[in-house]
């Protein structure tokens, strides 16, 4: 029995096209499939001019998520659509005014949409200031309960992993300066971004209708690590020893300067992840999704060695 087809989209419009996932997905679509219409969100005004040198062929627009014409605006007449919302705004404000813009231009044959859930977790448990911030339940469960009560053809996403990319991010300074990787001890599987964005290509363009309403989780298939772990592989590929330091209070100091005063509550999250740790799977989604085996940790520091040294 052959797989129930759907359209594939002529238009696609990426939220958040300007960061690590959404810039390589637009690339790649411009590269794979130059035929389809390209539109690319900003929310940011400092965001549209580097999209529009970037990508001269696609329509560049800015968006405010909060903002209901703004949406309006952004989604109408779009078939194909990635969501990615930043995580300082208010979840369900973003989340009705989406639901409704979608509905009013009723074009969208296809949606990806972005989660990132601990597989099995007790939202009970959750430290208290994060429940604070976040509210009475999991935002990205809300999110996913809205968008299904509303017929949004969506597949979900779920980062079940930790991005490569951290490690030239946040953690790269004190990997660069001080030759110590600064990293939550608790076990976590990984995943390069840009196959994140390789994979959310693939799934608008592909004519497979049996991933609209499937949640499906995203990692390497291979890496499931705890830092210590991450630190010795480090080590090797970079031909320097990289000391491991995986505890709550040179964690905030070094974080402070990216998280500010919320760095003991990411502790605490982390904290709390480390509970439910047994429970990530190592998946073949990625690999089925972009035809071959998705990169190793030890391979992505191997191709990230100078940024990680100088």
């Amino acid at each position: 029995m052959s797989y129930i087809k759907k359209k594939i989209p002529n238009s696609i419009l990426i939220f958040g096209a300007g960061n690590h996932i959404g810039k390589p997905m637009a690339k790649f679509i411009e590269k794979n499939a130059p035929q389809i219409k390209l539109r690319l969100v900003s929310s940011r005004e400092e965001g549209i001019e580097p999209l529009r040198q970037e990508f001269p062929n696609a329509e560049i627009v800015q968006a405010n998520y909060l903002d209901l014409p703004s949406m309006e605006a952004a989604v109408d007449g779009m078939e194909g659509i990635y969501m990615s919302v930043p995580n300082h705004l208010p979840f369900l404000p973003v989340t009705n005014n989406f639901v409704a813009a979608v509905k009013k231009s009723g074009t969208a044959i296809h949606i990806v949409r972005q989660v990132a859930m601990v597989p099995g977790y007790n939202y009970r448990l959750m430290p208290e200031a994060m429940k604070k911030m976040m509210g009475d339940e999991y935002p990205d469960l809300v999110t996913k309960r809205i968008y299904e009560e509303n017929d949004l053809p969506t597949t979900f996403l779920n980062f079940g992993a930790s991005f490569m990319d951290n490690f030239t991010t946040r953690a790269g300074r004190a990997i660069k300066e001080d030759k110590l990787l600064i990293w939550p001890p608790r076990k976590v599987p990984y995943i390069d971004a840009n196959e994140i964005a390789e994979v959310a290509a693939q799934l608008l363009l592909s004519d497979n209708q049996g991933h609209i309403g499937q949640l499906h989780t995203l990692n390497n298939g291979q890496d499931n690590l705890r830092g210590h772990e991450v630190a010795d592989i480090m080590s090797d590929v970079l031909g320097t020893n990289i000391d491991y330091v995986g505890n709550k209070e040179e964690f905030v100091k070094e974080y402070t300067r990216i998280f500010g005063p919320a760095a003991p509550m990411i502790w605490g999250f982390f904290e709390f992840e480390a509970t439910y740790e047994e429970g990530w799977v190592l998946s073949d989604f990625v690999e089925r999704m972009i035809g071959r085996k998705p990169k190793s940790l030890r391979t992505w520091l191997a191709e990230n060695r100078d940024a990680l040294m100088s």
